[in-house]
């Protein structure tokens, strides 16, 4: 059977709140493994599943915030979260959407998951009047560079950093 084929993309619920924070927990610990060599020191400690259940529980009631799940035969595969930008920042004008979070589930790479959250994203984007997509990625982060170039997106700034010193017990790096 085609994989690809037998998923479906919906609005999260409540009750997806325990998938997705496990979801969630494994992107952590994947990204940790991107991490710019001195950078993201917060991404290598222990996560908290209550936590994050309590964060996605939180998040799914805030209108400005929009979630997304991929399922195959009634199991989440991935998810992806945006959040509505009423602020003006240097280069995008109001209202606009930050991409999130965006996971897929290691076994189901590949075959169009990413994709279809992404594109579901941006039909919501634009049914609720906004024009814009706004996301941020590592560098170290290829993959994910790749599929978001490939659907149209460019970069628009750089960030760049210079470690000064070494950290110590008192000095922590910048964080991501």
């Amino acid at each position: 059977m085609d994989r690809g084929l037998s998923f479906s993309v919906r609005l999260a619920t409540h009750k997806d709140v325990p998938v997705i924070a496990s979801l969630y927990i494994k992107a952590l610990k994947e990204l940790s493994n991107l991490l710019p060599e001195g950078f993201g020191r917060g991404l290598k400690e222990p996560t908290d599943f209550e936590e994050e259940m309590e964060y996605f529980t939180y998040i799914l009631d805030d209108p400005d915030v929009i979630l997304f799940v991929a399922e195959e035969r009634a199991k989440i595969i991935g998810f992806i979260m945006g959040i509505i930008s009423r602020e003006p920042d240097d280069l995008l004008s109001p209202p606009y959407l930050r991409l999130q979070y965006l996971y897929v589930d290691e076994a189901f790479r590949g075959l169009g998951v990413a994709k279809a959250l992404i594109k579901k994203l941006e039909n919501w984007v634009l049914e609720n009047g906004i024009n814009i997509v706004e996301l941020r990625v590592w560098n170290t982060n290829t993959p994910a560079r790749t599929l978001y170039q490939s659907l149209g997106y460019k970069p628009l700034e750089f960030r760049m950093v210079k470690i000064l010193r070494a950290e110590s017990p008192g000095n922590t790096s910048p964080k991501e």
